[in-house]
């Protein structure tokens, strides 16, 4: 794993191997993670907060990396460099707490984050986007009692998980 750290952010990426490898054929992924200590504090999370394979960051078309002994080892090692170097001007872009936070992506953590810090028309808006992602889904009464225990855990009622709308 490859880190890189400042004062309020760890930047990780990591070349994982897959379990389907064979003699004559190498795969492996590249995964990207970010760690906020601030977060991670308020939230109580001692794992990291941002995590995504690479093509989800630089919307490349390789999802897993594969070596055979037909692989252009020039052309793959170009790909991976220029996809590397996106994922860096994407972890730079994360400056500060406001920019972090656009980009957590998991939702347990960032409702809990929301709460703490008492930013309920974040709140809402994050229940808003929950509701038009899975309302039509048959989990959607599930995720909705888990949303307002989460919520009632913090004193907060919402509006947008009321049972008459």
């Amino acid at each position: 794993m490859f880190t890189k750290e400042t004062d309020q952010f760890k930047f990780s990426i990591e070349f994982q191997q897959s379990g389907g490898n064979w003699h004559d054929n190498e795969t492996f992924y590249i995964n990207c993670y970010i760690y906020s200590e601030e977060f991670a504090d308020i939230v109580g999370s001692t794992f990291y907060q941002y995590m995504k394979r690479i093509e989800g960051i630089t919307k490349s078309s390789y999802s897993r990396f594969d070596i055979t002994t037909t692989t252009n080892i020039k052309k793959l090692e170009k790909t991976i460099l220029n996809d590397i170097e996106k994922v860096m001007v994407f972890f730079n872009s994360i400056i500060n707490m406001e920019a972090f936070i656009k980009i957590v992506n998991n939702n347990d953590l960032l409702l809990k984050y929301y709460l703490i810090k008492h930013r309920y028309n974040d709140v809402e808006n994050f229940l808003v986007n929950e509701n038009k992602k899975f309302g039509m889904e048959d989990r959607w009464k599930l995720m909705k009692k888990n949303l307002k225990e989460v919520c009632a855990e913090y004193g907060y009622i919402s509006t947008t998980l009321r049972d008459d709308l």
